[in-house]
């Protein structure tokens, strides 16, 4: 296996003035796709409950829901970084319920990252995360 691409190398790459390629993905085909396309971070995204499975809102996703994406994910992923989206619940049960959402991301799934929608109105989730030995992806605003 290839040495997969980490926290690190992005930092190298964009000091560097290299472009980074990110995707999202939701299963393990279009994982393989992107990792022949030679994609540097592959993004598990809450969006699945929309594209994929027609919800109306990515609030309807689970954490159960998205770790079950998650790992058909990383069974495809050969050399790219794996971000996970937190889904919506845990971060609204304190910062307890997200970090230990977290944790299971990076050892259920082997997750590199967690992203943290409206990571500005919840500090105390980023530095707990981070504190906890989860890299977190803290996204500003949510989009």
């Amino acid at each position: 296996m290839a040495n997969r691409t980490s926290i690190a190398d992005l930092q190298q790459m964009k000091r560097d003035g290299e472009k980074i390629v990110g995707v999202v993905v939701w299963d393990y085909h279009m994982t393989c796709v992107a990792e022949r396309a030679g994609v540097d971070i592959l993004s598990v995204g809450d969006s699945v409950g929309i594209n994929l499975w027609g919800h109306s809102s990515p609030l309807d996703v689970t954490m159960e829901q998205m770790l079950t994406v998650a790992n058909a994910v990383s069974r495809g992923r050969e050399t790219a970084l794996l971000s996970c989206d937190l889904p919506y619940g845990p971060l609204q049960e304190g910062t307890e319920a997200v970090v230990a959402a977290g944790l299971r991301f990076v050892h259920e799934s082997g997750a590199d990252m967690v992203k943290l929608d409206d990571a500005a109105d919840h500090p105390e989730a980023v530095t707990a995360m981070a504190q906890a030995g989860v890299p977190v992806w803290a996204q500003f605003g949510i989009t």
